[in-house]
């Protein structure tokens, strides 16, 4: 079906595009992931157990969006990503580059940073009681000709005395043009998930133009 046409009848077509998307126009857009910028859901995990969350089909999308929410964990840790090339059989543990900002609600502020990271450190505190919120893009992930980049902002209750608010926000990259087309989201071994937060990974839906003809 046409969309953004109000079906005004003019010398060489019938109808005129209004250039106005209606409501039901973008609602079935989205349904059909066919409207510019949708995120498409491609896997959701219930992050209640366990220590690590493979997503092994990441399609062919440009952007990915990785997105945790009420993660909690049975000691106090930190969540990690790490990438694969090779459709998940592995997970490289080497080579990541991050450099990360800190702040508090107490007033403390701090930065670190790394060019031998083994991992993606998103750095958000999990722990009983400390609900972990936040996301992480993905660019060119799939790209064999483009270093894979990433860039995160978080939110959690540090593990302190006075579960002070934190924030982090940072930014990674993979320095090796290659595809990485697998990629898994985890905790330290010494520790599992529990709770009832969830985990999911979408797919940034390129922008597209129908240009109708009579």
């Amino acid at each position: 079906m046409p969309y953004g046409y109000l079906g005004q009848n003019q010398p060489n077509q019938t109808v005129s595009n209004s250039g106005v998307f209606s409501i039901t126009d973008v609602n079935s857009l989205i349904a059909e992931g066919k409207f510019g910028g949708s995120l498409q859901l491609i896997q959701e995990y219930d992050a209640t157990s366990g220590d690590y969350f493979d997503f092994t089909n990441l399609g062919s999308y440009k952007i990915h969006f990785l997105d945790f929410y009420d993660i909690s964990a049975t000691g106090a840790t930190e969540l990690y990503v790490r990438l694969s090339n090779d459709g998940g059989s592995t997970f490289i543990a080497s080579g990541y580059h991050y450099a990360l900002q800190l702040g508090r609600s107490d007033g403390f502020f701090t930065g670190a940073n790394s060019t031998t990271s083994t991992d993606i450190r998103l750095a958000c505190r999990v722990a009983s009681g400390r609900e972990s919120n936040g996301f992480l893009y993905l660019y060119d992930l799939i790209n064999p000709n483009k270093y894979s980049y990433g860039i995160t902002h978080n939110i959690s209750l540090d593990n302190d005395a006075s579960a002070s608010l934190k924030f982090i926000y940072g930014n990674y990259v993979y320095p090796t043009a290659e595809t990485h087309n697998a990629l898994r989201v985890f905790i330290s071994s010494s520790y599992s998930l529990n709770g009832a937060g969830k985990i999911r990974l979408f797919g940034l839906q390129e922008k597209k133009v129908w240009v109708q003809w009579d």
